[in-house]
């Protein structure tokens, strides 16, 4: 009997299986969009002020409160027109270094300030081990606004106050926004100093509270609220202005969006007291409009006031920091380390509610300060799990379960110049690959400054593609992996003479080559590793969805790991599904660009962005769903 109801089982399971397998080979694909990152970055200024006072005791014990400020000021200007836009002899001027920078489109001008001030009492006691509190309190401030000619962006002001009333939102233009974050934080450590070296564990818990409102129409404004809430521990030590640290850290988030009419008396009340961070008295206006909407025999909404999203969110993220300051010169920073993401969100406009899961995995590195001309550069994978429902008569209609992985390569800086696109995009090509392809983007990038630039890469994977390589890991086809990436390596390093900039030099060639070789094994393991707990969860229901996610964000860390990874990775792709790659890039005094490297033969791509409508179709998320009932 008992083994009956394994043979039946299984059989389902293979039901489901192939089913599933037979649906994503069609065109009924899932391709989510690529992950926009903000160009927004800041200068870090700091101040810190002379002790304010000491207090020693004949016992060796010393208090020593001090009080410190740090300021924050960066205006990133991005050029909206598109290269492709640009006529042949406008083009020819512009490469020669002429100032034909627009056609029309304007340019998107973003401004940060933020400022903080803290005060720390540390302790120290006579035998080296020291204890202490601090409190800091700061402000942020971001404007997003659009001017049509360049000339236009010294008129801006220095900080824009948010707008009020009707007419103080006529000044500006349709997508301009502003966010004001106030935030809290307290913190308490202990440590040992020895010399010029320190260890020491600290607790940190912070809360952020953040408004931003965005004009949607020449009459509406929408307006967020979100209320953060973060704790966490670090665990490290370092050496004179050098350090290095263990994290861990747990957010939880609130999220509420009103669209107001300000033309309407009623919408320009509740506005007011959003604003003032009145949330019960604009819900109040909001529920007496739905009232009189209801009555008048109106479906949705009133004409004064939206509710039109409320999301619930929690994160959890491990990794690994590093960080080397120069007082007021230079500050280095580095991190990496996984993330896991859980929002339940609600569309209230389409009547949508939703689950996402997001698995991450994030290598970050910045350099603030008057020297470091403010570089970042982020490389990640993110992936995806979501299920929508739509709320009819009160019951809730699945309409999506689906899944995606997305890679991506940023980099930005506020100083750039047609050497360092050169030396940037064969940068990325030690990422990615596609060197001659990559290279070749220089001939669009004129010989002069070109002040701030933000170059990005997107891989977007399908359900299909990622349904597939769980497949290949049952089947046992991944074995080979370990030897095609060697030989990648092997034969990259015999080509090492044709390399403009190459990354060893002869010296050092064969740690060079045992690095990247022992490097790329260990990739090509976590891509293993990553794919058999997915198929472990998807294909024979050992674990949960968080835990599917989370083997998604591993096969990205072995992915992200070089170029040979990436490329033994896009090989696998070749036989797995649909799955696009773009370059795109946009600047300050550059036209907005882009490179397809791989073309989706789904779905239609304008930069990142996907055209059109893209959804899952019925069957496949019928099969899904059998997935999530037996989960």
């Amino acid at each position: 009997m008992k083994n009956k109801r394994k043979l039946t089982y299984l059989i389902s399971k293979l039901i489901i299986f192939f089913s599933f397998y037979s649906e994503v080979k069609g065109k009924e694909i899932w391709m989510p969009g690529g992950l926009p990152v903000d160009p927004n970055g800041n200068v870090i200024f700091v101040s810190s002020f002379k002790k304010v006072t000491s207090f020693k005791s004949q016992g060796g014990l010393s208090i020593t409160p001090q009080l410190g400020a740090k300021a924050f000021a960066r205006t990133v200007v991005i050029n909206l027109t598109k290269d492709k836009n640009l006529k042949p002899i406008d083009a020819g001027k512009y490469l020669k270094g002429e100032d034909v920078l627009n056609d029309g489109s304007g340019f998107r001008v973003i401004q940060t300030r933020q400022g903080s001030l803290g005060l720390s009492l540390p302790i120290g006691l006579p035998i080296g081990v020291g204890v202490g509190v601090r409190v800091v309190g700061g402000v942020y401030y971001n404007t997003v606004r659009h001017v049509k000619k360049y000339k236009g962006i010294k008129k801006l002001p220095l900080i824009s106050k948010i707008p009020s009333s009707f007419e103080d939102f006529q000044k500006y233009q349709l997508n301009d926004s502003l966010s004001f974050m106030t935030s809290g934080t307290i913190a308490f450590n202990i440590g040992i100093k020895l010399g010029l070296a320190r260890l020491s564990t600290s607790y940190f818990a912070e809360g952020d509270w953040i408004t931003t409102v965005e004009k949607t129409s020449p009459v509406h404004v929408k307006a967020s609220y979100r209320v953060q809430k973060l704790r966490g521990l670090s665990k490290g030590g370092g050496v004179s202005r050098a350090s290095l640290s263990l994290n861990n850290m747990t957010k939880f988030s609130d999220l509420l969006t009103y669209e107001f009419n300000l033309q309407n008396k009623a919408g320009l009340m509740a506005y007011h007291h959003f604003l003032k961070g009145d949330l019960l008295k604009a819900r109040e206006i909001y529920l007496k409009s739905m009232g009189i909407d209801a009555f008048k025999g109106k479906k949705q909404y009133t004409s004064s006031v939206k509710m039109i999203q409320k999301e619930k969110s929690f994160s959890e993220e491990d990794y690994l920091s590093a960080g080397i300051t120069i007082p007021f010169l230079i500050s280095a920073k580095r991190k990496s380390g996984k993330n896991f993401q859980l929002s339940n969100f609600q569309e209230l406009r389409k009547n949508i509610i939703g689950t996402n899961y997001i698995g991450i995995f994030k290598e970050k590195s910045k350099t603030t300060g008057f020297l470091s001309k403010n570089s970042h550069r982020l490389v990640m994978f993110a992936g995806k799990f979501q299920d929508v429902s739509k709320i009819e008569a009160g019951e809730k209609k699945t309409l999506n379960y689906r899944f995606a992985g997305n890679y991506k390569y940023e980099y930005h800086r506020d100083k750039f110049d047609q050497v360092k696109f050169f030396e940037e995009l064969h940068k990325l090509s030690h990422r990615i690959g596609f060197t001659n392809d990559l290279l070749k983007i220089i001939t669009k990038i004129p010989d002069k400054k070109l002040g701030f630039v933000q170059i990005q890469a997107d891989l977007i994977i399908s359900n299909q593609a990622i349904f597939n390589l769980m497949k290949m890991k049952e089947r046992k086809e991944l074995k080979s992996l370990h030897i095609e990436g060697e030989r990648f390596v092997k034969d990259w390093f015999k080509r090492k003479t044709k390399l403009v900039f190459p990354l060893c030099s002869d010296e050092i060639i064969e740690v060079c080559y045992k690095f990247f070789s022992n490097q790329t094994k260990k990739g090509i393991s976590e891509i293993n590793e990553g794919l058999t707990e997915m198929s472990d969860v998807f294909l024979r229901n050992k674990g949960t969805i968080k835990e599917f996610v989370k083997g998604m964000s591993l096969m990205g860390e072995g992915l992200s790991k070089n170029k040979f990874t990436f490329r033994v990775f896009r090989h696998l792709l070749k036989k797995a599904g649909d799955h696009h790659l773009v370059v795109t890039w946009q600047g300050e005094k550059i036209p907005r660009g882009e490179k397809v490297l791989i073309q989706s033969k789904t779905t239609a791509y304008e930069g990142i962005d996907v055209r059109g409508n893209n959804e899952v179709s019925k069957k496949a998320r019928k099969i899904i769903l059998n997935f999530l009932n037996k989960n």
